[in-house]
């Protein structure tokens, strides 16, 4: 759970030379601290795990983790070197259209719909530029229609936020020569090229190594929890809230794990501005924000309604996600009750084996299961989403990888969200009155219609 105020003398010392530097720091600019790299890893393979008869509602202990590797994304378009899929013959539309029912799979989910009154019934989306939203403002995005079809076919009596915002939108860095294509956080003595730690959901953390840095954000809310990730090598996080006084949190601990929150405690309803910093001296990492309105509360079981968290991560595969599990430790504290895997098309782009795919989709649902059972967690419903088929691509090749998503889905019992069933279309290709901007993105038309037509899917 959050450590916040300043009940400790290491705190309150903090504070006060916070206070007494401020304005020293911004004409010196104290040098930036190193951040020691540690190799990537994943949780091991395991089977399955049950949802319980009964689902513990309990606060979850943390579990330690060695803190990943880092990954540079450069701002500008990357071409990759592709090697060629395996030349298996694909198979029809019609051999992998089976009948499917989505009902055991859904159990949780459907469970946490009726309770909605009482618990939030929370979504987390792992995917890639369709899901965070590349050209499409937060508002345009799918998951954002999701969240309201949901709302209104399950509707509470609060209005409920927005939903969760990571720190750094990576769509955004790659195409930053764009001037409307700005962050969702003001950014101040950043880099432009932003380096992947590994941490937090969607892997979308920003690390704070200069006592300049700071990160800004306005939203509406009547609570909010800051995610952060502590470490050995993080340190006191200053965080002020409405230009009040600011708080000082200790993000210091024996070992990484992202995923952390501090809670702001109630909050005038309204509109909100966030400002986090590192204290001179340290370091630290914001995993992202996520704003309530009606629906929050101080526990992962506190609030009610519908809640969406967006972990995509703009040209990612199913290797990035396999890689780790940091993404997925916040689990104990968000305690999902649906977890939809919206992966495959990058995988495609950059020509992943078919087998390594499968095996990657089922390492992400295995980590998923197995954070929610070493945290005493509920296990979460788990569904896969196929996309549709690139333009640059065929559509023979694209069934072999939706091949191998159905093929992880019937490995580990999940749910399969088909959007190319349901579109059933060549490839993506972009016209003035149709669904796509380019050869894979949808443009806001597309993205109102997958929306529209994961609700429905959810829902059969």
């Amino acid at each position: 759970m959050p450590r916040s105020g300043l009940a400790s003398p290491r705190l309150r010392f903090g504070l006060t030379l916070v206070i007494a530097i401020d304005m020293a720091v911004a004409v010196a600019g104290l040098g930036a601290t190193a951040h020691r790299p540690a190799p990537e890893v994943a949780l091991p393979l395991a089977g399955p795990v049950e949802v319980p008869s009964t689902p513990p509602r309990v606060i979850p202990v943390a579990q330690p983790g060695p803190a990943p590797a880092k990954a540079t994304v450069k701002a500008a378009r990357v071409s990759a070197n592709r090697s060629v899929p395996s030349p298996t013959p694909a198979p029809s539309a019609a051999a992998t259209r089976t009948t499917r029912s989505n009902a055991t799979a859904l159990v949780r989910w459907r469970a946490a719909l009726a309770d909605r009154n009482n618990h939030p019934a929370d979504v987390v989306v792992v995917g890639d530029s369709i899901t965070e939203g590349y050209f499409v403002t937060d508002a345009d995005r799918w998951i954002t229609r999701l969240r309201d079809d949901l709302r209104a076919a399950y509707p509470t009596s609060t209005h409920g936020g927005e939903g969760f915002i990571p720190a750094w939108h990576v769509g955004r860095a790659l195409d930053h020569g764009v001037d409307a294509w700005t962050q969702r956080w003001t950014l101040s003595n950043f880099p432009q090229d932003w380096t992947d730690s590994g941490y937090g959901l969607g892997r979308r953390a920003l690390v704070f190594s200069d006592a300049r840095q700071s990160a800004s954000i306005s939203v509406t809310a009547d609570r909010a929890w800051l995610a952060y990730t502590e470490g050995p090598d993080e340190g006191l996080v200053r965080i002020t809230v409405d230009n009040k006084l600011p708080v000082l949190l200790d993000t210091n601990a024996n070992a990484t794990r992202s995923g952390r929150v501090w809670d702001s405690g109630p909050l005038g309803a309204g509109n909100h501005t966030f400002t986090v910093a590192a204290v001179p001296g340290s370091q630290a990492v914001l995993d992202g924000i996520m704003p309530f309105v009606g629906d929050g509360g101080g526990g992962p079981d506190q609030g009610r309604g519908v809640r969406v968290w967006e972990g995509g991560h703009s040209k990612y595969t199913t290797e990035e996600f396999a890689q780790s599990s940091f993404w997925a430790q916040g689990f104990d504290t968000i305690s999902p009750d649906l977890v939809i895997i919206e992966l495959g098309t990058n995988d495609d782009y950059f020509g992943r084996s078919l087998d390594q795919v499968r095996a990657n989709v089922v390492r992400i649902v295995d980590t998923i299961r197995q954070q929610a059972k070493a945290a005493a967690r509920p296990v979460p419903s788990i569904a896969v989403m196929p996309v549709w088929a690139r333009g640059d691509r065929t559509v023979a090749e694209w069934q072999r990888y939706r091949a191998a998503l159905l093929a992880a889905a019937d490995d580990r019992g999940l749910a399969v969200l088909d959007a190319f069933a349901e579109l059933n279309q060549a490839p993506a290709t972009p016209t003035t009155s149709g669904l796509f901007m380019d050869v894979i993105h949808p443009n806001p038309a597309g993205h109102r219609w997958l929306g529209d037509m994961i609700t429905r899917l959810l829902a059969a």
